[in-house]
């Protein structure tokens, strides 16, 4: 049942929960909430939810009445009774009865138009209210019936034309036939009302001949009707519920077991919560072994019912797991006789302990994993050992033909028996079953069954067993780890390196020092020390060489910004590759080729090198491969304007890097995806896509870059702020250079702040693009992002100095761009900021040819108000009326695409072209209009602080421009510069 409190439900997860907290279902919320949109519309809207008990159904719901009731619906909510007794329609009589309680006697007549005196007949209290009601008319039973659902549904009906409905019923499996007879009903009458009935009922409990079966198969084919099933939260989920109803912080390998032993149903988690204990939960993580003592005890009384040959087939299943094999089972209770084998199996499947598989026949599962759990807290701790003991060795008869494939189940098996068998083939099996999860990309799993390994070896000396433990754990690391983090894999790999190197095991010294880590991680570095050392020890033209130099070449030109060494190193890679045959060499050198060639600027050649590992890569179904090859080639493409090719790579990554299953690359696909969105304007989907990436990578600089300027087009400068203040956060982690986060924001935080017009913390973003145009190393693949950074704040301060240079250095990158900004487009802004209206307009004209052939709608408006402006200002024949042209063509895209930051600079350019000459003051000694503004404030006596408040400026801008202005005016302080702003400037 659900209590109310001031007419809304709240519910409990065990005895710590609060009714405000809500965990995960934010995709589920979403499907709600946008089915609450069309009935507030007056679309009347019909969901079911369904699920295991606890689940989380009713909390769902609740969340969503909350929001209804901010939309100022009225909510109604009803429950269904479990045990006999109940009256005839009791999810309708309770909110029927709450209501007429809050309403006056007049405006209840009026919602019940003429079906009070039926209503009354099964909410007798109605009749206290309205005396006035008459006796109800003798009819036929389905007239009766019939008439009391109109009566119903019409009073639903119209109190939602007074206040739009959320009609909740809960339980629905334990609903009588008329209620739910009476709930097919409404459905059907509430098409054009502003009404939404939610109902919950378990589906386990819903099964044969069930009429709440046969009524939502009726309403299945209604256009307003859905239905949804909900699962456990997950791990992730799991964890903050843990948290929200405890108020303390449990560890992840505390989550993970819990998880797994609850499967993310929340009733579970609570009780688990509640059971446990603060103090328990705070001290470790032994508490997750054991289940609640309430559900525990509640399984064990179900289960002492039953015959002893059937509590032994379960006992033995519970030590298999709680999916299990008959044949299996059947060797382990060899002294069973078959006649009872059987009979003990039908026991359990009779009470719905466990249950079969209809389509893998001999297997079944218990019903729920804590029942499983239940049974085998029942085994004593050597009877378990001794029990894993005979699983395994079960399981190596069984299975002598293939025990690779097994080696995750044995390994478990004997690791949970190594009290009574010892250690070996808990590390045999474990190596090898954490091989195969890294061939079949299970990261999660790899680093289970590696970690297994060191477990078991701890406190004794490395050996082959432990050095080949170490290094599949650091690569199921380098997978799964946060950037921030990668360390402990590097430190994995090189305690395996040195033991190798130590025996002279030069085919697994190379496996290491070629070994990837993520692209743009900070620890390439060690791997370049790795690969010297072992390009030492192999024959100079071998294939390990040409393995070693492959990867060489990535380091040299990404880390040492060296290109020249970087193209010697993979034409010997590619050298060796080819002629010896191997493809796989061949691809890798390519990707690794095109990433360097496009940090270098050879963008043609890095698009070739790119196709030609995709090509390679599907050939060899090498989804890493292909997803690297995919990537290269869309950012050469972008780079391009090569709008075909920059889709057709977007379109194809994800399902590669879905294969993969590598967390970063899973990112780089959603971020990649996400871009092609943004670069046509596509707000929604593009936030969508990026927020998956978020998800994945919450501080990968790319993608926080891409969520900035994504809500900075949109003008949504709350949440631009915070993605940017992110950015910057995992910038200030970061050492001072040429790395990928400093990068990020030396492009972002200017682009950001020309666009919303301000940003917090300007002199952050300055201090990046210091950071990597004062490197050697900066590849000018990133130091272009820094320029353009630069050339924005230069043109926002007036500052002709700095874009005097930002001119010459861009110049010879004209035609391509970088991230979504067109090099001409920047030239453009720069020979505008220096005068040079003619080259401007020639380089605006570019960048419009250049946007317009890809297809980047959101950028063509931005080059267009640029273009118009510096149309107005050169203003030669014919600039006035082609600058209002192309203004309007700014606007009209802005105002399609939401850009409103764009809109609004269109009329303030708009407006300056009306009401003002096209060519600017003339400020006296050359003075600049920024200058102007800075000496005005001097005048009125604000310090070099206040200025930069004012103007939007760091203190380091203002002082330079009060170092021109001095230079200018020739004065050489703030009272000189006083006198002449007094004298020379006229307000």
């Amino acid at each position: 049942m659900c209590p109310t409190i001031n007419g809304g439900c709240v519910v409990l997860i065990g005895s710590t929960s609060r009714a405000s907290d809500f965990i995960g279902r934010r995709q589920e919320l979403a499907v709600l909430s946008a089915a609450l949109e069309d009935a507030l519309s007056g679309r009347g809207q019909m969901v079911m939810l369904t699920g295991d008990p606890g689940i989380g159904k009713t909390r769902l719901v609740q969340e969503l009445a909350s929001n209804a009731q901010s939309f100022g619906a009225q909510v109604l909510w009803g429950w269904c009774y479990e045990h006999a007794g109940a009256p005839p329609y009791w999810p309708y009589v309770q909110p029927i009865r709450n209501h007429i309680e809050t309403v006056d006697a007049r405006r209840l007549t009026s919602q019940l138009a003429s079906g009070g005196a039926a209503i009354a007949e099964i909410v007798p209290e109605l009749r206290e209210k309205l005396p006035e009601l008459g006796p109800l008319s003798a009819a036929e039973p389905e007239q009766a019936r019939f008439r009391l659902f109109d009566s119903v549904a019409t009073f639903f009906k119209n109190v939602s034309q007074e206040q739009a409905l959320l009609f909740v019923i809960d339980d629905l499996h334990w609903a009588d036939d008329s209620s739910l007879l009476l709930l097919e009903f409404l459905a059907r009458e509430i098409t054009a009302s502003p009404v939404m009935i939610v109902g919950t009922y378990r589906d386990v409990e819903v099964t044969g001949d069930h009429l709440l079966n046969r009524i939502l198969g009726n309403l299945a084919r209604e256009n307003h009707f859905q239905r949804m099933q909900l699962g456990g939260l997950s791990q992730q989920e799991t964890g903050e519920l843990v948290e929200a109803g405890s108020g303390v912080t449990v560890t992840e390998d505390a989550v993970s077991t819990l998880y797994r032993r609850t499967e993310g149903n929340p009733l579970f988690v609570g009780e688990v919560v509640a059971a446990v204990g603060l103090q328990v939960i705070t001290r470790d993580s032994n508490w997750t072994a054991s289940i609640p003592t309430a559900i525990r005890e509640a399984t064990v009384r179900r289960l002492s019912q039953l015959s002893e040959p059937c509590k032994r087939l379960l006992r033995t299943a519970s030590v298999v797991g709680r999916d299990f094999n008959i044949q299996l089972l059947r060797d382990l209770n060899t002294d069973i006789p078959e006649d009872e084998f059987l009979e003990g199996l039908d026991e359990a499947l009779g009470i719905g302990v466990v249950e079969s598989f209809p389509a893998r026949p001999g297997r079944y599962q218990f019903c729920h994993a804590l029942i499983e759990q239940a049974v085998y807290e029942e085994i004593s701790p050597i009877g378990k050992a001794r029990a894993h003991a005979a699983v395994g060795e079960a399981l190596e008869r069984l299975h002598h033909d293939n025990l690779d494939e097994r080696a995750g189940e044995l390994a478990y098996h004997f690791a949970e028996a190594v009290a009574v068998s010892g250690t070996e083939k808990t590390v045999r099996y474990s190596l090898i079953a954490g091989e195969k999860a890294l061939d079949s990309f299970a990261y999660d799993q790899a680093l289970i069954h590696f970690g297994r390994v060191l477990e078991a070896k701890e406190g004794q000396a490395d050996d082959a067993e432990s050095a080949d433990a170490l290094f599949g754990l650091g690569r199921a690391q380098s997978a799964t780890l946060p950037r921030h983090e990668m360390k402990e894999a590097q430190v994995n790999l090189n305690r395996a390196f040195d033991y190798y190197a130590s025996m002279g095991d030069t085919v697994r010294i190379v496996a290491i020092a070629e070994f990837p880590f993520p692209v743009w991680s900070q620890h390439q570095v060690q791997g370049a020390r790795l690969l010297r050392r072992a390009l030492d020890l192999v024959p100079d033209d071998s294939l390990e060489a040409g393995r070693l130099h492959s990867y060489l070449g990535n380091i040299q030109g990404m880390v040492d910004g060296d290109y020249p060494s970087a193209r010697e190193s993979f034409d010997s890679a590619l050298a060796i590759a080819r002629r010896e045959g191997d493809s796989a060499l061949e691809m890798r050198t390519l990707n690794f080729a095109a990433q360097v060639e496009l940090w270098h600027h050879q963008i043609e050649e890095s698009l070739k090198s790119s196709l030609l590992a995709v090509d390679l890569a599907v050939a060899a179904s090498d989804p890493r491969g292909e997803v690297s090859g995919r990537y290269w080639a869309n950012l050469t493409s972008r780079a391009l304007g090569h709008s075909q090719e920059f889709q057709r790579q977007a379109s194809a990554i994800l399902k590669p890097a879905e294969r993969l299953g590598d967390r970063h690359w899973l990112a780089t696909a959603h971020h990649t995806v996400a871009w092609t969105f943004v670069l046509r304007g596509e707000w929604n989907e593009a936030r969508e896509a990026n927020q998956r990436s978020v998800e994945l990578e919450p501080l990968d600089p790319r993608v926080l870059m891409q969520r900035v300027i994504l809500e900075s087009q949109c003008g949504n400068r709350s949440e631009a702020e915070v993605y940017l203040e992110r950015l910057e956060s995992v910038v200030l982690g970061y050492e001072a250079g040429p790395t990928t986060a400093n990068s990020c924001l030396a492009f972002t935080s200017p682009l950001a702040r020309t666009i919303l017009g301000s940003v917090r913390r300007p002199e952050v973003g300055e201090a990046a693009i210091a950071g990597v145009l004062s490197s050697p190393a900066a590849t000018p693949f990133f130091s272009t992002w820094a320029r353009i950074g630069a050339s924005l704040l230069a043109v926002l301060n007036d500052d002709t100095e700095s874009a005097g240079e930002l001119y010459t250095a861009l110049k010879p990158l004209a035609g391509i761009a970088a991230v979504n900004f067109n090099l001409d487009r920047a030239l453009g802004l720069l020979a505008g900021c220096l005068g040079d209206l003619d080259s401007a307009v020639g380089h605006f004209k570019n960048a419009d040819g250049f946007y317009r052939r890809a297809g980047f709608r959101p950028e063509l408006a931005w080059t267009c108000l640029d273009h118009s402006a510096a149309l107005t200002r050169r203003d030669a024949p014919g600039d006035r009326d082609t600058a209002v042209t192309i203004l309007d063509e700014a606007r009209s895209i802005a105002t399609e695409l939401g850009m409103t930051p764009l809109v609004d600079k269109a009329a303030e350019l708009q407006e300056r072209s009306v009401s003002k000459p096209a060519t600017g003051p003339a400020y006296p000694s050359g003075l600049t209009q920024r200058e102007v503004e800075v000496l005005s404030l001097i005048a009125h006596g604000k310090t070099n602080r206040e200025i930069a408040i004012e103007l939007v400026l760091s203190e380091r801008t203002v002082q330079r421009h009060i170092s021109n202005i001095y230079s200018k005016i020739q004065v050489r302080n703030r009272a000189e510069a006083t006198t002449f702003a007094l004298r020379h400037l006229t307000s």
